[in-house]
């Protein structure tokens, strides 16, 4: 990913998603609009990142590394950005940030069929909201184990930080 700030607003930013082949020596760039956040690879040499594409965000698979054929996923379910990461490589996992209830989720989603199922649903609690100049918020970051049945992910719903295994 190669992203710019703005030197008189450190707010105002602009990323691509890049990809550069070392056997053909040549580098790709995806067509996204100036947004890509998080992405992954899968072991079909695919790419899940949440980005703008025709000025929607959402999350793209990248079918190819070239990055010219994709597909947008589980579109408008899906519309916020997330930490993504594969159980398989038909399957994936991915949270949301906190919503104005201060609930965030995390998602099980098909890249076939584009079904999304509802894996975990947890209070974030006000005291870990960050503030302008400091970033104290507990994102979830879900992160599968190798197996693929085991998730592990961040979280504050008990009032304390903490590392919290489920199993998938």
């Amino acid at each position: 990913m190669h992203r710019a700030v703005s030197s008189q607003y450190d707010a105002l930013r602009w990323s691509r998603l890049l990809v550069y082949d070392l056997h053909e020596n040549s580098l790709h760039v995806a067509g996204t609009d100036d947004m890509v956040s998080h992405y992954v690879w899968n072991d079909q040499n695919q790419i899940i990142a949440f980005c703008r594409m025709e000025g929607i965000d959402s999350h793209i698979l990248f079918k190819d590394p070239h990055l010219l054929s994709w597909e947008r996923l589980a579109y408008p379910r899906l519309n916020s950005d997330g930490h993504q990461s594969f159980i398989d490589s038909n399957n994936f996992i991915t949270d949301t940030y906190p919503d104005k209830r201060r609930m965030a989720r995390i998602f099980k989603v098909n890249i076939h069929s584009n079904e999304v199922k509802l894996l975990a649903n947890l209070n974030s609690l006000k005291k870990y909201q960050s503030i302008p100049g400091s970033h104290w918020a507990c994102d979830l970051h879900p992160r599968m184990n190798r197996a693929g049945n085991v998730m592990c992910f961040d979280s504050v719903f008990t009032g304390k930080r903490a590392l919290c295994i489920m199993e998938v």
